[in-house]
């Protein structure tokens, strides 16, 4: 379903680096989109209400309206229903559509490239594409999905690592944040400015 999403707090400061790259200060920032769509993953979930929070910060910084959020599962499906929405709102006013949506796993990209392939909604040209954790096979896309990198290795070695402090009754150290990156590829490109 898709729905406008609460209204964003400002200052509130709890977005991680890489969903704003990907919302605000990276390529949707960046190539002049002003309406930047998101697709969520489950209410609830840790990871999928920060990167919500995120988005919304990043676009009340920039003074830019909330178009409407999709909210998924984390899956393809998901994706795909939020693409055909979007697809349908583009096709009937592109003036009044988002530019850009930012997703929240590649999973649900996956499905919403799919759905505005489908429907004759062309990306980058029609709408830039953002997905989340840079999943094997996000680079082999048509187009490769541009998508913020998460590294999953890095982050099992430091749970098992604290893990084993635990175990052994040792303090384990304080949390190490692990910087996420954006990775560049062909599913963004500047905002559109007609069909």
């Amino acid at each position: 379903m898709l729905r406008r999403a609460p209204a964003a707090r400002r200052g509130h400061g709890r977005h991680r680096p890489a969903d704003r790259h990907a919302c605000g200060d990276g390529p949707a920032g960046r190539d002049g989109h002003e309406r930047i769509a998101f697709v969520a993953g489950p209410r609830r979930d840790y990871d999928a209400d920060l990167r919500l929070e995120a988005w919304q910060e990043a676009l009340v910084e920039r003074d830019l309206p909330a178009p409407p959020v999709y909210l998924g599962s984390w899956e393809a499906e998901d994706g795909y229903r939020a693409g055909c929405a979007l697809a349908e709102s583009i096709l009937a006013a592109p003036q009044q559509a988002p530019t850009a949506v930012f997703v929240a796993n590649d999973h649900m990209a996956i499905g919403l490239l799919r759905a505005c392939t489908e429907a004759g909604v062309r990306i980058p040209q029609d709408l830039s594409v953002v997905g989340f954790d840079d999943i094997p096979g996000a680079a082999h896309l048509l187009p490769p999905l541009t998508t913020v990198h998460q590294p999953f290795d890095q982050l099992g070695r430091a749970a098992v690592e604290a893990l084993i402090a635990a175990i052994e009754g040792s303090d384990g150290g304080s949390v190490r944040l692990l910087p996420p990156r954006l990775v560049e590829r062909a599913s963004h490109g500047p905002a559109r400015t007609h069909r």
